[in-house]
């Protein structure tokens, strides 16, 4: 079985290095290096010209993705239930060359680049509400200001350069991934820069991406709720995009060992078990994405998934949606 994945995994990369070869286009869009981060690259011409218009045959193979209702995101399957975004702490980020991420045995996912924590998580998952309705592929672009206080952040010199570190890591790292329905490499933003000659910051999604959203594989991620989650509660993030792939109304069971494993938390699972997991279980329960947690003897823990319209959304205050803006910082 190892050696057809990795004969399959070397297929892939072979199949990605002639195409980066036909379209030197496709490679990523940044080039940047620690610390120091130069002014990213030109965007196309917007907008593009008649004849630069993709044919039906190219828009029709390169696609959109699944239409999201308005407050949520997605995450595919099998990279929520992966340790591909992890709730790493701060200064425990790694640097990965083809190494093999946890995940379930249904899926085999390779991961080059610097780790992805839940805050890349949250960039990935507000690129893709961006990326609604539009062509993969395309050039899209987008206010930064409004996509960090989508995300709960703050706007400011700071957070723009946050901004900026963390597309990097999105778009400079390759996830080769094999499944049963499909094999793909892919970088999760394929492009992001900003276009000198309008002044906005634009990004772009692989078309190879739709792979992952195929089949209805995939979870929606109520980013309402996922603003009321508590600070340093990454852990809560990554339970409620694992949460959100299992079906609504139905009481999931599983070890502590494996949520541990594909989670890519660290430590002694005691230690695991009764902090992080249980701290996040309840984090959940308390947001109402969850009831009736158990922590059971044979080392299994279970707990009933609330159905969407069940779940109270309150309004939340103007603190949490929009952080306070820097005056002296223009999004330019």
């Amino acid at each position: 079985m190892a050696n057809a994945l990795d004969k399959a995994r070397q297929e892939i990369e072979h199949a990605v290095q002639a195409r980066q070869q036909q379209h030197p286009a496709a490679t990523p869009a940044l080039e940047l290096t620690a610390p120091d981060l130069p002014s990213a690259e030109k965007a196309p011409p917007r907008p593009p010209k008649p004849s630069d218009t993709p044919s039906s045959s190219e828009t029709k193979t390169r696609g959109t993705l699944p239409l999201f209702p308005p407050l949520d995101s997605a995450m595919p399957n099998h990279l929520a239930r992966s340790s591909i975004f992890a709730p790493i702490k701060t200064g425990e980020r790694q640097k990965h060359e083809k190494a093999l991420m946890a995940s379930r045995g249904d899926a085999s996912i390779y991961y080059s680049g610097l780790q992805l924590d839940m805050a890349d998580n949250d960039v990935f998952l507000q690129a893709l509400r961006v990326a609604q309705g539009m062509q993969l592929g395309d050039t899209i672009y987008f206010n930064r200001a409004q996509f960090l206080r989508n995300i709960g952040r703050s706007v400011g010199k700071s957070q723009y350069e946050w901004l900026q570190e963390s597309f990097y890591r999105l778009t400079s790292g390759t996830v080769i991934i094999q499944t049963k329905r499909y094999k793909a490499a892919l970088h999760l933003i394929d492009g992001y820069a900003l276009d000198e000659q309008t002044g906005e910051y634009w990004l772009r999604m692989n078309p190879e991406i739709i792979k992952l959203f195929g089949h209805m594989e995939y979870g929606l991620v109520d980013m309402h709720t996922r603003l009321r989650i508590g600070r340093r509660q990454d852990m809560a993030k990554w339970l409620q995009n694992y949460v959100a792939t299992h079906e609504e109304g139905k009481t999931h069971v599983i070890s502590a060992q494996l949520l541990q494993l594909w989670s890519g938390s660290g430590g002694r699972l005691r230690d695991f078990q009764a902090r992080s997991l249980s701290k996040a279980l309840t984090e959940l329960e308390r947001l109402g994405l969850i009831r009736d947690i158990q922590f059971r003897t044979d080392g299994k823990i279970s707990w009933w998934r609330v159905p969407q319209d069940q779940i109270e959304l309150p309004d939340l205050p103007d603190s949490a949606t929009t952080a306070a803006i820097d005056p002296t910082q223009n999004d330019q």
